[in-house]
C-alpha cells in the first residue's frame, strides 16, 4: 500500500443502505459446470427437492430469480447471493481508504490533534466537563501502540475473502446435508475455486496452492510457503 495510503483515516464508506446492488447471475455454461461438480459428490444433489415455502417463492419473483428446483441450484444460488454481496462491496467504494492498522493509527492521530485544546485545558468550564478528555487520550496513546505493534496485517481484500469463502463452504455443506449428503474438504475447495473463478475473483488453485485455499475456506493455516 502506498504511503499515502497508510497516512489516511479510513474511509469514507457509503451507508449500506445506499450500495448498490451488483447483479451478478452464473451463466448457463457456469451453472451447469457447478452443477456438475457437485453431482460428482452424489447424484441427489441434482434430483429434484421439494418447492419452497410460498413466501420463499415469492422472494425469488421479486428478485427476479427463478425458484431453485435441485439441492445443487439451491448452492449454486447461495453462492451467487454471496458472490454479490462482495463485488457491491468493492465497487462500493472503490477511493476509499481501507480499514486497517495503519489507518485507524492514522485516524486516532488526528483525533488527539483535535482534541488538543480539551487535553491541556484550554476551553471554558462546561466544555471541559462534559467529558474525562485526558483519559479519553490516554486511552487512545494506548490503542495506538497496540495497533503499531501488528506487524503484517492481512490486507483489505483478503479479509473479505476470508468472509465469503467460508459462508460459500457452510451453503455447500448445508444444502448438501439437507438431502443427507456429506461433502468431502476437497468437494468444497473445488466448488469455492470454480464459483469464485467464474466471477473472476482470484484464488488460490486447489492442486497447486491447497494450503493457502484451506486458510481461505475453512481457516486453517497453511502448510505451503
Amino acid at each position: 500500500m502506498p504511503y499515502s495510503e497508510r497516512e489516511r483515516p479510513p474511509g469514507p464508506f457509503t451507508d449500506a443502505a445506499h450500495v448498490r446492488r451488483v447483479p451478478f447471475r452464473f451463466d448457463d455454461e457456469a451453472r451447469r459446470q457447478l452443477s456438475e461438480l457437485l453431482a460428482k459428490a452424489s447424484p441427489e444433489l441434482t434430483r429434484p427437492c421439494a418447492p419452497p415455502s410460498p413466501e420463499y417463492a415469492a422472494a425469488f419473483a421479486d428478485a427476479g430469480l427463478p425458484v431453485p428446483k435441485t439441492p445443487a441450484e439451491w448452492i449454486i444460488g447461495a453462492t451467487e447471493q454471496q458472490i454479490r454481496l462482495l463485488l457491491s462491496a468493492r465497487e462500493a467504494d472503490p477511493k476509499a481508504a481501507p480499514g486497517n492498522p495503519a489507518n485507524y493509527r492514522a485516524a486516532i492521530r488526528r483525533l488527539r490533534q483535535a482534541m488538543k485544546p480539551f487535553v491541556l485545558g484550554w476551553v471554558d468550564l462546561k466544555t471541559a466537563e462534559i467529558a474525562d478528555w485526558r483519559a479519553i487520550d490516554a486511552a487512545l496513546v494506548e490503542r495506538e501502540a497496540e495497533l503499531a505493534a501488528i506487524k503484517r496485517p492481512i490486507p483489505y481484500q483478503r479479509r473479505e475473502l476470508n468472509i465469503i469463502c467460508p459462508r460459500i463452504a457452510v451453503a455447500a455443506l448445508g444444502g448438501a446435508l439437507n438431502v443427507g449428503v456429506e461433502l468431502s474438504d476437497d468437494r468444497i475447495l473445488r466448488f469455492v475455486h470454480a464459483a469464485m473463478s467464474m466471477a473472476a475473483i482470484e484464488l488460490p488453485h486447489p492442486d497447486e496452492h491447497r494450503g493457502r485455499l484451506r486458510e481461505l475456506v475453512f481457516g486453517e493455516a497453511p502448510s505451503e510457503g
